[in-house]
């Protein structure tokens, strides 16, 4: 008997759980998404400041766009599709691990910068 699918609903209730690291993503007005999301535009305003002006004068919203449903969903929005499932399994592994939005940050950052 294959037991995974109970233990992967019980580590997803976990994760959002009163304390746990997904909750606010899904509480009304998704404080934890907008709170990353705005993080995300300020880094990448940060690092790559020409990127981030050249998205504000066409009008393009980085948080919803692109940041928002990738935080919402953990990377799990374009899997299969954008990047490899294995690319979005591992981002996971290491955030289990290192219990850190770092993990997703980096992500977010290499495919805006890097992948385009």
């Amino acid at each position: 008997e294959d037991d995974a699918p109970p233990r992967a609903f019980a580590m997803l209730a976990c994760l959002l759980a009163r304390d746990g690291m997904l909750r606010g993503l899904y509480t009304p007005g998704f404080p934890e998404v907008r709170r990353r999301s705005y993080a995300l535009s300020t880094l990448l305003a940060a690092t790559r400041p020409e990127l981030s002006a050249h998205l504000e004068r066409i009008g393009a919203c980085v948080e919803v766009a692109a940041f928002a449903p990738w935080l919402q969903t953990a990377f799990g929005y374009h899997a299969g599709e954008a990047w490899p499932y294995e690319l979005v399994a591992r981002a996971w592994d290491v955030f289990l691990v290192e219990r850190h939005w770092k993990v997703f940050a980096r992500l977010a950052l290499y495919v805006v910068i890097v992948l385009p």
